[in-house]
């Protein structure tokens, strides 16, 4: 399970601070950097929802966010992959290849709601999975929202 705090970057952190904003804790941009403004506002959540104020975004703080409607998010592994999920990676990838790591692409397949997110991969020379290397690809989520209890998964 990821831990949100001063220091770390990506989109985690955008989506953390996206839901500060829609909770009108955060007046701040959603740079994707937890930074002072976010820490402040992470704490204020806190507070409102009597958790402990360190202002760092652990399991409790998210639970608490996600009855509130945070969604977040958690890396499929690879037994979870099938080739309608591979194909959608495949179209992400295509149409979204030239845009900056980090760029988000939501869909649905049954009653499940997925994003892609391009990411530098890499892959050891003479491994199964190719291209070897680093290369741009696509990393597959699934979104977690309220009354689901599996935790946001680290995206390292």
């Amino acid at each position: 399970m990821i831990t949100l705090r001063r220091g770390r970057r990506g989109p985690e952190v955008s989506r953390w601070q996206r839901f500060l904003s829609e909770q009108q804790l955060l007046d701040g941009k959603t740079d994707g950097i937890f930074g002072a403004d976010t820490e402040l506002a992470s704490r204020k959540f806190q507070e409102r929802e009597g958790l402990k104020e360190d202002g760092v975004v652990g399991s409790k703080t998210f639970m608490r966010a996600r009855e509130l409607g945070f969604v977040g998010l958690r890396r499929l592994r690879e037994h979870e992959l099938d080739s309608a999920l591979l194909q959608h990676a495949q179209r992400i990838l295509r149409d979204h290849h030239d845009e900056p790591f980090g760029t988000e692409s939501a869909f649905d397949q049954g009653d499940q709601r997925y994003v892609g997110r391009i990411e530098e991969h890499f892959h050891p020379v003479g491994g199964a999975r190719r291209p070897w290397g680093y290369h741009v690809g696509v990393s597959l989520f699934i979104e977690i929202g309220e009354g689901l209890d599996e935790p946001v998964q680290d995206d390292a």
